[in-house]
């Protein structure tokens, strides 16, 4: 399905990616017009997921592409899709890697939080006090089986970035959310940025 359609952009999705340095831009685009654009573009209900910057340089130079629709289930799993889909990027700094790291923890700590809360609210109804009794304390051991710090235990296996990395990237983004976003577009380290922050208090 090799075509020049018009495919929807979400800011939301489009912030969740380090932006291209100029001459990685560039570099991307003389191969785009070399060997075509042979990584098909994906999407989520016809919005982009993965290739901004290859959509918008087949746009602007009339190249065809090829899309690979993807499937989840709420705007929040394509959120995650994006951010573990950028763990493996090969040209962002260990500090990007650290804070995107870092947003995936939050991402399915929330996403299992919700999911908990869902089926509670699923099996919810008319339940005898025993019952509800049971659930309570179904609930809160499960709340006590999936921490955040098995959360990020896992992430930091599968990602390879050390725990007290994330737990840094963490307080960052909980202390400064702007220098946060100013070390996920690689911009400043996150050493610095938390310098600054001990500096101020």
């Amino acid at each position: 399905n090799e075509h020049t359609i018009k495919l929807k952009i979400d800011k939301e999705f489009h912030a969740l990616i380090p932006p291209l340095a100029p001459e990685e831009l560039s570099q991307l685009e003389a191969n785009l017009v070399a060997d075509g654009c042979r990584d098909p573009i994906v999407t989520w209900n016809g919005v982009i997921v993965d290739g901004h910057n290859r959509y918008e340089i087949c746009g602007r130079l009339g190249l065809p592409f090829k899309t690979h629709p993807v499937d989840f289930p709420e705007r929040e799993y394509a959120k995650l899709w994006i951010e573990e889909n950028q763990l493996g990027r090969r040209n962002i700094s260990e500090d990007q890697r650290d804070m995107i790291g870092s947003d995936v923890v939050d991402r399915r700590s929330a996403i299992a939080k919700r999911e908990r809360a869902k089926l509670g609210r699923k099996h919810g109804g008319d339940a005898t006090p025993e019952q509800k009794a049971k659930r309570l304390s179904d609930t809160s051991s499960d709340k006590r089986s999936q921490p955040k710090s098995d959360t990020r235990a896992a992430v930091a296996k599968e990602s390879k970035i050390p725990e007290r990395k994330l737990r840094a990237a963490g307080e960052l983004k909980k202390k400064a959310p702007k220098l946060a976003e100013k070390v996920r577009r690689g911009e400043l380290a996150i050493k610095a940025a938390l310098k600054t922050i001990h500096r101020d208090e």
